[in-house]
């Protein structure tokens, strides 16, 4: 991998982290008020996000083919699936919004293993060698 395309992966995923950081305050504002402005729907689809983007659309040949990735589209599927849940939970205005979001929830597993993958990722990115490491 060149170190042109590491520095972009890097940059893939700290824009992915961002953007998964951002969501989870997202989700976690919204059942705060009881009130969301996402859609159930859109949430659970897993293409319409930056890192579904990344996934489906930018992610490179050389990276689509390492086991992480699979990984990766499996984490941020699950993601989506209970992150879907909560939306719909807090649009409902059910009071287990708030215990789907909780430290032990499925929604909350979801998101560390989503987390876990993208840090992979971005060590990766910070170290080709590791990226042979993964071929093999």
């Amino acid at each position: 991998m060149t170190e042109s395309a590491r520095r972009e992966l890097k940059d893939q995923i700290l824009a992915a982290i961002g953007t998964h950081y951002a969501w989870m305050g997202e989700l976690r504002s919204g059942v705060k008020h009881g009130y969301s402005s996402l859609a159930v729907a859109e949430v659970a689809r897993e293409d319409l996000c930056s890192i579904g983007t990344w996934l489906t659309l930018s992610i490179s040949a050389e990276l689509r083919a390492m086991p992480l990735y699979e990984e990766s589209r499996i984490a941020h599927a699950t993601f989506h699936k209970h992150a879907a849940n909560v939306v719909a939970l807090t649009v409902a205005q059910n009071p287990q919004a708030e215990s789907a979001i909780a430290p032990e929830s499925e929604f909350a597993r979801a998101a560390t293993a989503l987390r876990k993958v993208l840090s992979a990722w971005l060590a990766l990115a910070r170290d080709a060698s590791t990226i042979e490491h993964v071929r093999a």
